[in-house]
């Protein structure tokens, strides 16, 4: 009789989306964003800067991200926690051809 062999299986590990909102990518918290109104005026990535705000503040992680994201809209809005990403860009549709001119009269 053959033995049995207990086969093991890893089950990929999940993580929760960042900020609570699967728009918060790898890609938008690495976006480098600069503070020009504070003493340091440097570029940090959006995923500093929500590290930083917990650290220094208190803040959980949502409200770390929510005011990261209201600091920064451009470069970090995507990580907002309670705010809907924008709706996709649409082109705009062609306009109508203008009517046609009235047959001659005869």
């Amino acid at each position: 009789m053959p033995s049995v062999v207990p086969l093991l299986v890893s089950l990929p590990y999940v993580l929760a989306a960042r900020c609570g909102v699967d728009s918060c990518t790898d890609a938008v918290l690495a976006t480098l964003a600069q503070d020009l109104t504070a003493n340091y005026k440097g570029f940090s990535s959006c995923e500093s800067r929500i590290n930083w705000v917990k650290r220094n503040t208190g803040r959980d992680e949502e409200e770390s991200c929510e005011k990261v994201a209201e600091e920064f809209p451009e470069e970090c809005g995507a990580c907002h926690p309670f705010q809907s990403p924008p709706p996709p860009q649409t082109s705009p549709s062609p306009s109508p051809p203008p009517p046609s001119p009235p047959p001659p009269s005869a």
